[in-house]
């Protein structure tokens, strides 16, 4: 069962706001995950209460630094089950979200929730960061680009920053190393054409651990032989 209260208790600790029909679209959200992660591997993380702290709040971190109001095209990098990007789009709508995903069976799953949830603007794409940050459909064309991922910042950097037009932003999802990760991608950030401009640790509401939130400014064009093929940045980061 959808723990309501502690979550309306989150989103109000986190100065947040949701109406009705939000509340609706996160409990039918909750629903598809918890039905289609016994089919599928979407998520070790399957209690209720873990469901609403360590992937819904968690989501919303983003949001308590930057605004997601302006109708920005926003991209999610390695989407998984649908983390950060769709907890955002349903908390501000007018924005135009892409999901990446490698995976076919996780995109079937993010296709089903945007239908479910009726989300407009919201595109599942199948396809490696690699690949798509090649194609100039998707190569710096989105304001805001997101990743959530476990992979260190030098491999997130190369991922994603070629995806983030000039002028946006990418924003990266870590944890307490993230000082360490930061002093450790100066030279991939120099190669990418990012640059710091904030990093800040959050507390998530019933969390013990601090989010960090690196946020960097996408200041000059990605050479174009990055991203490199894939598997390359994982294997030798910049």
């Amino acid at each position: 069962m959808f723990p309501q209260e502690l979550f309306l208790a989150g989103v109000k600790a986190m100065n947040l706001q949701i109406d009705e029909q939000k509340l609706e679209q996160f409990k039918i959200y909750f629903k598809l995950l918890l039905e289609w992660n016994k089919r599928i591997n979407l998520t070790r993380i399957t209690q209720p209460e873990e469901v609403v702290t360590k992937h819904y709040l968690d989501s919303f971190a983003s949001a308590k630094l930057l605004s997601f109001r302006g109708g920005e095209i926003v991209c999610d990098v390695g989407a998984g089950a649908g983390f950060p990007g769709i907890p955002l789009k349903i908390l501000f709508p007018q924005i135009h979200l892409t999901l990446m995903e490698s995976q076919k069976k996780r995109v079937s799953f993010l296709k089903t929730v945007i239908n479910e949830l009726g989300l407009s603007d919201t595109e599942a794409l199948h396809g490696r960061a690699e690949e798509l940050g090649q194609n100039v459909n998707y190569r710096e064309t989105y304001d805001k680009v997101l990743a959530r991922a476990v992979a260190p910042l030098t491999v997130l950097l190369e991922l994603s920053l070629p995806l983030a037009a000039v002028g946006g932003l990418f924003i990266a999802y870590k944890g307490p190393k993230a000082s360490e990760e930061v002093r450790e991608a100066q030279k991939a950030l120099e190669i990418l054409g990012g640059e710091i401009e904030l990093m800040e640790g959050l507390k998530i509401p019933f969390q013990k651990e601090k989010r960090t939130i690196v946020i960097i400014g996408k200041k000059t064009k990605t050479p174009v032989k990055y991203p490199r093929r894939p598997g390359v940045p994982e294997k030798k980061p910049l």
